[in-house]
């Protein structure tokens, strides 16, 4: 599949951007969760794929997250790729970023695109390149209501395993 479906799936580029890139560069927007309780952490992994040499990289539009409390697990200062087979080809890799998303609203809930800039080649000795801007598809997650069967009558709203440690000295 090329770029406006991407292998995954994942990208959307412009006209002008889908010429130059073909299916050579793309982002995925992984989630490890696609249906959670409300207060369920869900993550999300932002991952570059190219096959063509890149310069400039930068991020353009971050998603705003809206009906999520949010915690920032990883945003890579530099890109350390490595390689990956999808469809008999190889790309290069590189993680973008990492969020760890917590729903605060039930029902469907969207994730807007990620974005980035970069400047890709246009002829095979890289003397000319042009900017291209690629970003992930808009994302889906339902978020269920926490069941009322069982509920404690003094229930907060956390969700997930607690450890508490005391000492004395």
């Amino acid at each position: 599949s090329g770029p406006s479906g991407g292998p995954g799936g994942q990208t959307n580029p412009s006209p002008s951007d889908r010429a130059v890139m073909g299916d050579n560069l793309f982002i995925k927007a992984i989630l490890d969760k696609t249906r959670v309780r409300r207060g369920e952490q869900i993550t999300i992994t932002y991952k570059l794929y190219t096959r063509v040499s890149l310069s400039n990289v930068q991020f353009d539009k971050l998603p705003a997250y809206t009906g999520f409390w949010t915690e920032e697990l990883l945003t890579a200062q530099h890109l350390n790729f490595s390689s990956e087979v999808i469809n008999g080809k190889r790309y290069d890799t590189a993680l973008l970023k990492k969020v760890a998303l917590f729903p605060t609203a039930v029902g469907r809930q969207r994730i807007e695109p990620l974005s980035i800039l970069c400047d890709v080649p246009l002829d095979t000795f890289f003397s000319r390149t042009q900017r291209a801007s690629i970003r992930t598809e808009v994302l889906t997650i339902e978020v269920l209501p926490l069941p009322e069967a069982g509920k404690p009558p003094q229930f907060s709203g956390g969700v997930g395993r607690f450890t508490m440690r005391a000492s004395i000295d």
